[in-house]
């Protein structure tokens, strides 16, 4: 039996009416970003960090009369930096649910920006504390207008040829978008839980699959899904609640430790929804995730046959 659901996010996303376009008919975008394997599987072990070594390989420093261009290449080079804020004039905005934003820094001397979507590349050069933009390498394909969106701020930011600050794990660029001020605070991948992708989300559910139809009729109760930033997450069915604790491993996502109550549901329709929630949650290995927004935000969790999906709570 294939049972699907949908939850609405309530907390945590970016509105269609939030995201700016940049006008560039010239680009053609690639690399549809999203997290879809089928099935339950068995958690994956092992696997290592990248190191850093930069011996041999040449960057392009500019004009730095102090050095410090030097010292923060050093600083930088072999790390990858993953997005946690956008700061537009002085107000933060948030990133689309569920989306890697990350810069790295190559060992090649090469600059990689990942928006999300589509991959960029260019040799980097800096100008004292001046990242400096001369052709950007990228090869694209339309990832849905939200994404795309993302994606054309990210190009034009690098465009202006952000300052970059550094301090510790933490990775401040400072350019324009659109006449606007712009930063975007990264930190250190390596010191990131991957859970950060959906912590601090919460989800209500709004459509069910059961037997290849699609169905929301007769609910008598709302049935919610939370991420919290403290790897804890708690559920409620709309018959009844619990908690359980969640790790994300790239596109996939292991529930663990779940302890719910065991009341009746009120309707036979209610009861449907709850099997399919718990057949998902109470999975005996890795569900995959996905988060989409080609009509708008949706997130889905699959796990063999049963699968559910999300979409965004009306304010």
């Amino acid at each position: 039996m294939e049972e699907t659901m949908t939850f609405r996010q309530q907390e945590k996303g970016l509105h269609p009416s939030d995201v700016q376009f940049m006008k560039s008919p010239s680009l053609a975008f690639y690399l549809w970003f999203v997290f879809s394997v089928s099935g339950c599987h068995a958690p994956a072990t092992g696997g290592t960090a990248d190191t850093a070594d930069t011996d041999g390989t040449e960057y392009s420093n500019g004009d730095s009369e102090s050095g410090s261009t030097d010292d923060v290449l050093v600083s930088l080079i072999g790390r990858t930096f993953v997005a946690r804020e956008i700061i537009r004039d002085g107000t933060a905005e948030p990133l689309l649910t569920g989306t890697l934003f990350e810069v790295r820094f190559g060992e090649d001397g090469v600059f990689y920006a990942f928006g999300g979507c589509n991959s960029i590349q260019y040799p980097i050069a800096m100008n004292g504390n001046t990242l400096v933009v001369e052709t950007i390498d990228m090869y694209m394909v339309s990832c849905g207008e939200y994404l795309d969106a993302q994606v054309e701020m990210l190009i034009a930011f690098l465009e202006s040829d952000p300052v970059v600050t550094t301090d510790g794990d933490t990775l401040v660029l400072a350019g324009f978008f659109e006449a606007n001020d712009v930063q975007i605070e990264f930190i250190d991948a390596a010191t990131v839980s991957p859970n950060w992708l959906l912590e601090g989300t919460r989800w209500e559910v709004v459509q069910c699959l059961v037997y290849d139809i699609i169905t929301s009729d007769g609910w008598t109760t709302t049935a919610t899904v939370a991420f919290q930033e403290n790897g804890v997450m708690s559920f409620d069915t709309g018959c009844n609640s619990g908690t359980g604790i969640f790790q994300v491993d790239g596109d996939q996502v292991l529930f663990s430790d779940l302890t719910y109550t065991e009341d009746a549901c009120l309707t036979l329709q209610d009861d449907v929804r709850e099997e399919v929630m718990l057949q998902i949650l109470t999975c005996d290995g890795l569900v995959d995730w996905e988060v989409t927004w080609s009509e708008g935000e949706r997130l889905s969790l699959r796990a063999m046959e049963d699968a559910f999906w999300v979409a965004p709570i009306s304010d």
